[in-house]
């Protein structure tokens, strides 16, 4: 199992992980502070760099630090999340892979709400809008 920090986990304030809710995206240029400035950054794609924030909060300035590839970017992920993630268990909200005993955000679960740079699509749930997900039995718990 890898600790939550080692995996990046973070559940952020609504749950959504694109980069147009990120703090380090251009929007007017569709750029990131991190990357190139020739690099185009969509609204929806996501990255493990992923920094909850209001957007330009990192100035307009793309700095190339990282390739795309190196962050991990990714587009057309719809919404990523740890529900729509394969690893990701209903039952006690686990993980096959991050340990959900570990130092970090939700102390003893792994949120649906959730993400980390260990994402990778869910062949049924992550075609799934929220509501079709939400409305299954399994999912609802109280936190």
């Amino acid at each position: 199992m890898i600790s939550k920090g080692s995996a990046l986990y973070l559940h952020a304030p609504k749950g959504c992980y694109d980069c147009d809710d990120c703090a380090m995206f251009i929007d007017y240029s569709h750029r990131c502070a991190i990357h190139s400035s020739n690099d185009y950054i969509s609204p929806e794609g996501s990255c493990g760099y992923f920094v909850p924030g209001m957007v330009n909060s990192f100035g307009d300035d793309p700095k190339s630090l990282v390739t795309k590839q190196e962050s991990g970017y990714v587009e057309d992920v719809n919404e990523a999340s740890c529900k729509r993630c394969k690893a990701w268990s209903a039952e006690g909200w686990d993980c096959a892979v991050v340990d959900k005993d570990s130092a970090g955000d939700d102390p003893g679960i792994i949120h649906p709400d959730a993400c980390c740079c260990l994402w990778q699509k869910d062949p049924i749930r992550g075609n799934m809008p929220d509501a079709a997900i939400e409305a299954t039995e399994y999912i609802k718990r109280e936190v």
